[in-house]
């Protein structure tokens, strides 16, 4: 022991100096990405939902990511024989549920 110390300051020094070290593995391990392994990148609308991602109720739906990137919903052509065939906002138009487009002036 160094002279001219106590136990109790010397006990206090070295649970400090631990303490300290735990604090930083704490915080080295939340700072540090999830291994790669880990991580599925999202390449399709589908997988979007799956993962959990908000899904806008528009049409086509679309699927957004925390980065920002956002995946459109893929619509197959309906058959119809009348517009009862298709959703609403939809028309049937040669045989398919379509969507219709108001132009401008």
């Amino acid at each position: 022991m160094i002279p001219g110390m106590n136990k109790s300051r010397v006990y206090f020094g070295f649970f400090l100096v631990v303490f300290v070290a735990i604090i930083v593995a704490i915080v080295l391990q939340k700072i540090q990405p999830a291994p790669a392994e880990n991580k599925v990148e999202i390449q399709t609308f589908e997988q979007c939902v799956r993962a959990g991602n908000p899904v806008m109720e528009s049409y086509p739906r679309q699927c957004s990511l925390p980065s920002g990137k956002f995946f459109v919903e893929k619509i197959e052509d309906k058959q119809c024989t009348s517009n009862k065939d298709c959703s609403s906002g939809l028309a049937c138009l040669d045989g398919q549920c379509r969507q219709l487009k108001v132009k401008g002036n």
